[in-house]
Parts: C-alpha cells; structure tokens; sequence
C-alpha cells in the first residue's frame, strides 16, 4: 500500500475550492494524464466517475464512487480498476476571515499489478502533486478576478 498527503493555503473560498474540485468532468481540460471522465450520478451529493487516464505508452481507467459534502469535504472511493483499493479525500478549511482555505489532501492506494505497484508507485506519487499543482493554477485562472 502507498499513500501520500499534502495540504496548501490557498486565498480563495471553500466555496469556491471545493466547486473547482467537485467538477470532475473538467479535470481532462487542466490535470496533466487525465484523458477522458464519465459521470453517473446517483444523487445530488453523490456520482460515479470512470476516469480515463494515461499517455502516448500506457492508458488505463478506473471506476470511482464520489460523495461530497458540500464546501467541506470530497471523498473518493475505488470501485473497479488498476487498483485493489484507492481512497482519496479533500478537506477545505476556511480561514478566519473567509479569504483563505486551507486545502488537505490524501490518497492510499495499491495497484493489483505488483510491477505496476513496484515501479508506478512513485511516478503516481509525482502525478498526485502535480495534481495538486494543476488545481492551484486552475483557481489562479477561474477566479483571478476575485483575488
């Protein structure tokens, strides 16, 4: 098993974070590997998401059950894939006056595939922070006026 955690203040809302994050549907246009989503929701809180992922070489995709908690937390669980369990949540913290979220997130993970978790462990652990990257910068271009 593999995980991996990081956590940034951000100078924006959890309102506005957390919508950035709930919009799975947009994630090929800004996260760097990330080819194609497909959503089914189940409720308004709650939708499937197979995510298509990869390069040139190798693609891939996995099926995830997404629940949010709206303006506080995303949590995302496995249900089919690469993987024989992936767990992932964001937290978004607002600061005291409303101008800042303290954004957390986390992943365990563990390829069913033992080269697969050998080797890609680490290159996922990069993809995780670039991830983390692309959202910062995805905010910095969505809400630049609102800075």
């Amino acid at each position: 098993m593999a995980a991996f955690s990081t956590h940034k203040k951000l100078p924006y809302s959890a309102e506005q974070l957390f919508e950035l994050v709930a919009d799975v549907k947009a994630y090929p246009e800004f996260i760097p590997g990330i080819l194609q989503t497909r959503l089914e929701p189940l409720s308004p809180h709650l939708f499937k998401a197979r995510v298509r992922f990869g390069n040139s070489l190798f693609q891939d995709e996995y099926l995830c059950r997404v629940e949010l908690t709206p303006f506080e937390s995303i949590t995302i669980q496995g249900v089919e894939g690469p993987f024989t369990h992936l767990n992932s949540q964001w937290t978004f913290v607002p600061g005291p006056q409303g101008n800042e979220t303290e954004v957390k997130f986390s992943v365990d993970f563990e390829f069913k595939n033992k080269f697969l978790q050998h080797f890609g462990t680490p290159v996922f652990n990069q993809l995780t922070q670039r991830m983390m990257n692309a959202f910062e910068e995805r905010a910095r271009v969505i809400y630049k006026s609102c800075k």
